[in-house]
């Protein structure tokens, strides 16, 4: 009789942070849902443990100037990104 051991990794809940700067306002969107016309700078906290799984954010400025987004997981800045009018952040828990 053989014996196979199967491991999984068990799963850790995450403390995301998604941020957007800039002027003015932006569409916004992030893996879980999107936000119209939000006031810059925008933020939002919440909690993942969705091991393996993509997590973005893009965001379009409504004025066209430059915006910077970002995405953290547990406090460390995982990605962030800057550009004319729009930009995309992605991160992999």
């Amino acid at each position: 009789m053989d014996i196979v051991v199967i491991l999984f990794q068990a799963s850790q809940v995450h403390a995301m942070g998604y941020t957007v700067t800039g002027s003015g306002a932006a569409d916004i969107s992030t893996s879980f849902d999107d936000f119209r016309n939000k006031s810059l700078p925008w933020s939002q906290k919440a909690s993942d443990s969705g091991f393996g799984d993509l997590r973005t954010l893009e965001a379009h400025s409504l004025s066209g100037s430059s915006i910077t987004c970002s995405i953290s997981i547990d406090g460390k800045v995982e990605d962030r990104q800057t550009g004319t009018g729009n930009c995309f952040c992605s991160t992999t828990l």
